[in-house]
C-alpha cells in the first residue's frame, strides 16, 4: 500500500477494547463447546416434520459460512407456496444457560472487513446450525402461502428436518435468472425461477405499498496475503439479493402476526418516522438540489421514493440516498409495536437470522412455546429490557464497523496523496465541507480555511457556506475540482483542498 505502518490485528484489537466488544468466551461455555466438538452431526428429533425430499437452497455471499436460511417455493393454482427454513439454534441453546448469556452479551455477529466476531461458537455458527449443503438440518420453518396477486393470509410455524440441495452465491443464482449457461441441477433452476417470479410480484407489492427504496451497496475490501487492502470495490444489488431480501420479509411479517394472533408478547421490529427537526433539515438539503418535500408533521414514503427515483434518472442516487438516510430515525427492537416506517408494515419482528442476532434467538423461543403449548419465558419486562440492550448493542457495533472501515480506507488512501478529483459536497458544516470523490472510495474534509482567502459563514437556515465578501455559496451538491492533501489513518482524517469551482 504505503509505507505507513499498517497492522490490521493492532486495529482490530484496539477496536474491541474501544468498543467493548465481548470477543472470549466464559469457562462454561468452553466446556459446552468441548462436548459439542465430539458432536459429528446435529441431533436430529424424529418428531420433526421432515422435509428432505424439498429441493430446500441457500444463496448468500461468496465468503459466508453461516447459513441460517435456506429456501424452497413451489406453485401451485392459487399462486406460490413459500417455505422458508430457518437454522433451530434454540435446540441447543438454552434460555439463561452460560452460551446463551455470552450470546445475549454479544447480541450479534460482527462483521469487519475479513473477520468475524461470531455471536455463537463456530462449533454451532458455522457446522451444527450451519444449513450446508447435503447435511440433515434442525430448522424452524415458515410456511406461506401466497396469491398471484402477492397476498398472504394462510401460514403456519413448525419444527423441521431439511437437507440443503444447493449452496450457491448471489451470483450464480442470478446467472440462472439471467438464463446464462450453468451446469445448475434441473430442480434447483425450478426453484430458483420460482422464487424469482414470487419476488416480482412481492416487489410490485412492496412498491405499491411505498416501503423506502434506497439503492444499496456494500463496501468490498480486497486484501493481500498480509491482510493489507489492495483495493476496495463495491458490490450491488442484484436480483438474487432482492429474492432473499423479500422472502425474509415476509417471513418477518408472517412469524410477528403469528406470535400475536397466539397471544404472546413479541420483541417487534420497529422504525418510527423522522422526527420534524430531521424533516426541515432534509427540506433545505434536498431544496438547494432542485428536490421537493412537504415540510408537514410527517414525510411520507411515497414523497422519499419519488425523490429517490428522480435523483436515479439524475445520476444523483448515491448523494440523495446519503441525505435522506441521515434524516432516519434508527430501527429498534421493542415490545411495544409502532410498525416499521421504512418497509411500510403494520407489524414486523426478527425471525431469520437467529445464528447472528440474539433477537432472532428471543423469537425462536417464542415460537417454540406457541408450538409445544408452553408457558412464557419472556414477560413483556423482560422483552423492553432486551429490546432497549439489543438497540444499543447494534448502534455500538455499527459505529465500530464504521470506525474500521474508515481506518482502512485511510490507509487505503495514504497512497494518493497529492492527486486530483471531481468530487462532491455530502454536507456543509460550520467548519467547511465534508465531500465524497465521484471515482474513488475516498471521504474527506475541505476545511473552511482553504476554501480562500475570504471569510465564510455558516448560514444554518439554508445550510451553506457564503463568502463575506465574494458572497460566493458552497452547498450539499456541489461538484468541485479538488486535491488529496493530506491523510492521517490513526485519527481516521483525509484533508482536501479546492482547486476550481466545476461551473
Amino acid at each position: 500500500m504505503n509505507d505507513t505502518y499498517f497492522n490490521y490485528k493492532e486495529i482490530l484489537d484496539n477496536t474491541v477494547r474501544k468498543f467493548s466488544l465481548h470477543s472470549s468466551w466464559s469457562k462454561k461455555t468452553l466446556e459446552y463447546i468441548e462436548l459439542l466438538s465430539d458432536q459429528k452431526k446435529p441431533h436430529i428429533n424424529k418428531n420433526r416434520e421432515n422435509l428432505k425430499d424439498k429441493c430446500f437452497i441457500t444463496i448468500d455471499g461468496e465468503d459466508a459460512k453461516d447459513f441460517d436460511d435456506a429456501v424452497f417455493c413451489e406453485t401451485n393454482e392459487g399462486g406460490w407456496i413459500l417455505y422458508v427454513a430457518i437454522a433451530d439454534v434454540s435446540h441447543y441453546i438454552k434460555y439463561n444457560s452460560s452460551i446463551d448469556i455470552d450470546a445475549k452479551k454479544r447480541g450479534f455477529s460482527i462483521y469487519f472487513p475479513n473477520f468475524v466476531i461470531p455471536m455463537l461458537p463456530e462449533i454451532l455458527s458455522n457446522n451444527l446450525c450451519s444449513l450446508r449443503e447435503n447435511e440433515d438440518k434442525n430448522v424452524v420453518v415458515a410456511k406461506i402461502n401466497i396469491s398471484k396477486n402477492g397476498k398472504f393470509d394462510k401460514f403456519s410455524f413448525f419444527e423441521g428436518i431439511i437437507r440443503s440441495k444447493a449452496r450457491l452465491t448471489y451470483n450464480q443464482a442470478n446467472k440462472v435468472i439471467k438464463n446464462k449457461k450453468n451446469s445448475t441441477d434441473r430442480e434447483v433452476k425450478k426453484n430458483i425461477l420460482n422464487l424469482y417470479s414470487l419476488s416480482k410480484v412481492l416487489l410490485e407489492n412492496r412498491g405499491k405499498r411505498n416501503a423506502v427504496e434506497f439503492e444499496s451497496s456494500d463496501m468490498k475490501f480486497q486484501f493481500d496475503d498480509y491482510d493489507i487492502v489492495k483495493n476496495v470495490v463495491f458490490n450491488f444489488r442484484l436480483e438474487s439479493h432482492k429474492i432473499i431480501e423479500e422472502c425474509m420479509i415476509l417471513a418477518n411479517i408472517a412469524c410477528s402476526i403469528y406470535i400475536k394472533e397466539n397471544n404472546k408478547d413479541c420483541l417487534y421490529r420497529i422504525h418510527n418516522k423522522p422526527s420534524h427537526k430531521k424533516i426541515e433539515e432534509l427540506y433545505v438539503d434536498l431544496k438547494n438540489l432542485g428536490y421537493k418535500i412537504s415540510k408537514e408533521q410527517i414525510l411520507k414514503t411515497s414523497d422519499i421514493n419519488r425523490v429517490l427515483k428522480k435523483a436515479k434518472e439524475n445520476n444523483e442516487s448515491q448523494l440523495i440516498s446519503s441525505i435522506i438516510l441521515r434524516a432516519m430515525e434508527h430501527a429498534e427492537y421493542s415490545p411495544n409495536n409502532i410498525g416499521h416506517y421504512g418497509l411500510s408494515i403494520k407489524s414486523y419482528c426478527h425471525f431469520t437470522s437467529p445464528i447472528r442476532r440474539y433477537s432472532d434467538l428471543v423469537i425462536h423461543r417464542i415460537l417454540k412455546e406457541i408450538l409445544k403449548k408452553e408457558g412464557p419465558t419472556y414477560n413483556k419486562k423482560k422483552l423492553n429490557k432486551i429490546g432497549s440492550t439489543t438497540t444499543e448493542q447494534e448502534k455500538n457495533i455499527e459505529t465500530a464497523e464504521r470506525e474500521v472501515q474508515s481506518t482502512l480506507l485511510c490507509y487505503f488512501a495514504k497512497q494518493f496523496e497529492g492527486n486530483k478529483y471531481k468530487a462532491v459536497v455530502n454536507s456543509v458544516v460550520n467548519f467547511g465541507l465534508f465531500i465524497s470523490v465521484v471515482d474513488a472510495p475516498i471521504q474527506g474534509l475541505i476545511h473552511i480555511s482553504s476554501l480562500g482567502k475570504d471569510y465564510f459563514i455558516h448560514d444554518e437556515e439554508k445550510n451553506i457556506l457564503i463568502g463575506y465578501n465574494t458572497k460566493k455559496v458552497y452547498k450539499v451538491g456541489d461538484i468541485l475540482d479538488v486535491k488529496l492533501v493530506k491523510v492521517m489513518p490513526e485519527e481516521r482524517k483525509i484533508d482536501f483542498t479546492v482547486l476550481k469551482r466545476k461551473i
